[in-house]
């Protein structure tokens, strides 16, 4: 069955493991966005738990032979089977039913409508939008990644959120292009899908630019390490409250916690805790603060030192003055 086109629409690579992280995804979504169509691409078919949220949170799990295959071509690229070869499946979006999208991995929470981004995008008449710079974790030090910042063709982004469009390429074009490619693998740093999606954005010269470059009131990076956050006095939405750091004030659209695992502590829990917990009765609630706080004790006792220091700075600014 072909699923029906829309205008703007969110995409989630998942499955029932990452539900620790997906849960606060999909409610921080319909939080802030009640009623844009969201799409899950399933990691693999570990989905009895996922489905039921796709009722819950009304959201479609995608089924398309073009899924397996697009798995198929990075396992064809790197020679071997490995479980982050399904994160290539992200590249469906591009062909996929929504002509406006945002492509968010699992552990990310939404702090405010997205619609004013996909409206600022479409107004610069972009075709990628990324939301973090991660040169160093796309291709290695050598020729290729030389010649492409020498050309200024490379910025090298973050691959687990980004907005584009579809109708850019097609999958045949993918498989292509892999193909013809491999034997530059060897350049690429080993993150797999986020070097493979680099490199087809960098290769293509696709009109790209970072969030803060599009508009400078919001931060470059959207990464959840960065804290604390305040309210935003004049609007909706959260400000970094970095003092000492050029990006204070920067407005944060979400936070992505980009690849830590749970349980633990993360930085701006709050913000997370705030969505996960949602659906949980109070006991429930009770039992998994206390396993997180116990499995990330270490973190939160170096965390509270430095809260303590970053204080101690602050106080000793203000009597300088």
């Amino acid at each position: 069955m072909t699923t029906p086109s829309v205008e703007r629409a969110v995409y989630f690579l998942g499955n029932d493991r990452v539900l620790n992280f997906g849960i606060a995804a999909f409610e921080s979504l319909r939080r802030t966005n009640p009623d844009l169509p969201a799409y899950l691409l399933p990691f693999n078919d570990e989905l009895t738990k996922t489905r039921e949220l796709a009722v819950r949170y009304n959201f479609q799990i995608i089924e398309d032979p073009a899924l397996k295959v697009l798995h198929q071509t990075a396992e064809e690229f790197w020679d071997e089977k490995h479980r982050d070869h399904a994160m290539l499946k992200k590249f469906f979006a591009f062909f996929g039913p929504a002509k406006l999208f945002l492509y968010a991995d699992c552990d990310v929470v939404f702090l405010e409508d997205l619609g004013p981004l996909f409206d600022k995008f479409e107004q610069a008449n972009l075709q990628f939008l990324s939301f973090e710079p991660s040169s160093d974790y796309v291709y290695k030090r050598g020729p290729l990644r030389e010649k492409l910042e020498r050309d200024a063709i490379t910025r090298g982004f973050n691959a687990g959120v980004f907005i584009a469009r579809n109708g850019s390429t097609t999958l045949p074009d993918v498989q292509e292009f892999f193909s013809v490619h491999k034997a530059i693998r060897s350049e690429f740093h080993d993150t797999r899908d986020q070097a493979m999606l680099n490199y087809f954005v960098d290769y293509h010269r696709w009109r790209h630019q970072n969030l803060a470059e599009l508009d400078p009131s919001y931060s470059e990076s959207n990464n959840a390490r960065q804290r604390p956050l305040r309210p935003n006095p004049h609007g909706p939405g959260w400000l970094l409250d970095q003092p000492f750091s050029p990006l204070n004030g920067k407005r944060l659209p979400m936070l992505h916690w980009n690849g830590l695992k749970l349980p633990t502590v993360l930085p701006n829990m709050r913000h997370f805790l705030r969505f996960r917990l949602a659906p949980l009765n109070r006991w429930q609630r009770f039992t998994y603060i206390t396993q997180n706080i116990w499995a990330g004790r270490s973190i939160l006792w170096t965390r509270f030192v430095d809260s303590i220091k970053f204080n101690l700075h602050r106080a000793m600014r203000k009597l300088r003055r």
